[in-house]
C-alpha cells in the first residue's frame, strides 16, 4: 500500500501567477500584431464588399434577361437615380402585356468604399435573351461593361457580351 505523503504549504513567496512585467510584455506584443495585421485586413474586407456587389449585379442582370426570355418582351436594368448605379439600381420590364413596366426587382446602394460605374443609361435585354431592344441589334460587337473598386481591394469588371452571357474578370493592381 502506497503512503500518502503530506504537501509542503505554500510560502507567501511560492504562489503561482503571472507577474506585471510578463503582463505588460503580452500585451505589447498583442498591439505590435494588431498594428500590422489591421491595415491589411481593411483590404480582405473590401475585397469581399466588391465581390458581394460583383454577385448581386450577376444576379440581377440575370433575373433580368429571364425575365424578358419568359414574358417574351424587353427588361431593363437601370440606375434608381439618375446614372449614379452605385445608389441602387432596379430591374423594370412588361410582364403582363399592359405596356406598362413593372419593377421586379430593386437593389439597394453598395457600400460607400465601393466605386461603382456602369453604361450611362440602362441594360437592356430583349425577349431571346439578348443585349437591346431589337433582336438583331446592327453592331457585331455589342456589349456593356460594369467596373466597381474599392480601396485596398481587388477590382472586377463585368462584361455582357451581345449574346446576355456575363463574364467577371478579377483585376490583378489594388488601389
Amino acid at each position: 500500500m502506497a503512503s500518502i505523503q503530506p504537501q509542503p504549504r505554500k510560502t507567501l513567496f511560492q504562489q503561482s501567477g503571472f507577474t506585471l512585467i510578463e503582463l505588460m510584455t503580452v500585451v505589447v506584443v498583442a498591439a505590435v500584431i494588431l498594428v500590422f495585421a489591421i491595415p491589411s485586413f481593411e483590404g480582405v474586407i473590401n475585397n469581399n464588399k466588391v465581390a458581394s456587389a460583383t454577385n448581386e449585379l450577376t444576379t440581377t442582370l440575370a433575373r433580368a434577361r429571364l425575365a424578358a426570355i419568359k414574358a417574351n418582351t424587353t427588361a431593363e436594368v437601370k440606375p434608381t437615380t439618375g446614372t449614379n448605379w452605385a445608389a441602387g439600381y432596379q430591374v423594370e420590364a412588361d410582364l403582363n402585356g399592359d405596356a406598362t413596366s413593372e419593377v421586379i426587382n430593386i437593389v439597394e446602394a453598395v457600400d460607400d468604399n465601393v466605386t461603382f460605374t456602369g453604361p450611362a443609361s440602362s441594360v437592356i435585354f430583349n425577349s431571346l435573351g439578348g443585349l437591346g431592344a431589337t433582336l438583331y441589334p446592327s453592331t457585331a460587337t455589342f456589349t456593356e461593361s460594369f467596373t466597381l473598386n474599392a480601396p485596398k481591394a481587388y477590382g472586377r469588371t463585368l462584361t455582357i457580351s451581345g449574346i446576355g452571357s456575363t463574364s467577371v474578370v478579377v483585376n490583378d493592381n489594388t488601389n
